[in-house]
């Protein structure tokens, strides 16, 4: 392409899986080295979003892959190289550090419209931590309020029985007067006699008021919260810097990575560094458990890193990693959703939940 001030524009408007691609080719990585090392992808996955790159350039669609790929070595390499100085943190967040020339004409506003268009497949890892610390915040206010109300409804218990049980006492008797005894008792002058009050008269001469709240029982023992549970593509922190999701497709069981005769199914797991920098991964495959809703147990059958047949604790290097987990098992009709702990990943305990 002739035009290089047209095509560097065009550059700037690429989104991040299509720059870095570009960059990883620019250090001659072939598409094989790329596709496994960066995305755990095949090359032809590789060449395929190569396809889609010349189409953002507005390369004919009839030129033939000889002529493509001899103006990728000679032009459009080298103006990423000028753009990002082989530099991979210019590449980071792209185009916000790109190398802007004077007769590119390339105004601020119009970078910050590029930045929203920017890498779909790449999430906002801040945004995604701050909604999973909305969902707990919202789970703990939901549990506050119901132990205000069942605390609520047993101070309202054991007033009403108190009220009751002072209700149902019988007021003292006026205990009777004795006469002297020198006194002449005449038919005229002899007073009433008053009943003894005994405990069998009181009781069949004053009901007895039972109350009608049964008071609730107050225990010290606080109630077990729920555990959080992380939706299916959201990504939850592991530190500062690393992040996990699950994804919502299941792998495919028959996939060349994931490959037994056992049956059942298989969940993805995606960790990410969102600095792009190299980190330690460290999980045992057998702490991995799922379970549905109903109670259902299903039976691991391997997990491990890009595969789901190994055992043994795990300790994996990189910066993009995948993590298979396959179980046994079929769901019944009766499942509305998948819960799928793994115990301890970088010594954290994740739940993660699907509906079905």
């Amino acid at each position: 392409m002739a035009d290089e001030k047209k095509l560097a524009k065009l550059l700037l408007e690429l989104d991040q899986l299509h720059i870095d691609i570009l960059f990883y080719k620019l250090i001659e990585e072939s598409d094989e080295d790329i596709g496994d090392k960066y995305y755990s992808k095949s090359g032809g996955w590789i060449r395929a979003r190569m396809g889609e790159t010349y189409d953002s350039l507005e390369y004919p669609t009839e030129m033939h892959s000889s002529k493509k790929n001899k103006e990728l070595a000679d032009v459009i390499l080298p103006l990423v190289d000028r753009m990002t100085a082989g530099d991979p943190s210019r590449v980071k967040d792209w185009p916000k550090n790109a190398i802007l020339f004077d007769d590119l004409d390339q105004t601020e506003e119009g970078v910050e419209e590029n930045d929203e268009d920017l890498d779909p497949v790449r999430p906002n890892l801040e945004n995604e931590a701050e909604k999973l610390d909305q969902i707990r915040s919202r789970n703990l206010l939901a549990f506050a309020a119901i132990g205000s109300l069942l605390l609520l409804m047993a101070l309202i218990g054991v007033f009403a029985y108190e009220a009751g049980q002072r209700q149902a006492l019988p007021a003292s008797p006026t205990p009777a007067t004795i006469p002297p005894a020198t006194e002449v008792v005449t038919e005229a002058t002899q007073q009433p006699v008053i009943p003894s009050l005994t405990p069998s008269s009181l009781a069949t001469s004053v009901p007895t008021l039972t109350p009608t709240i049964t008071p609730l029982p107050l225990t010290d023992t606080p109630v077990s919260p729920t555990p959080d549970f992380i939706p299916v593509d959201v990504w939850a922190p592991i530190n500062s810097d690393v992040y996990i999701r699950m994804e919502n497709n299941f792998e495919n069981p028959l996939s060349g990575r994931c490959f037994t005769n056992e049956g059942g199914f298989a969940v993805v797991f995606e960790v990410k560094s969102s600095t792009h920098t190299a980190f330690l991964l460290r999980f045992d495959p057998n702490d991995f458990h799922a379970e549905d809703d109903i109670g259902t147990q299903f039976p691991l059958i391997g997990a491990g890193y890009n595969r789901c047949d190994n055992f043994g604790p795990q300790v994996i290097q990189g910066w993009d990693m995948i993590v298979i987990a396959k179980f046994g098992g079929q769901m019944s009709q009766d499942s509305h959703s998948l819960i799928v702990t793994a115990e301890s990943i970088n010594g954290k305990r994740f739940v993660f939940h699907k509906d079905l």
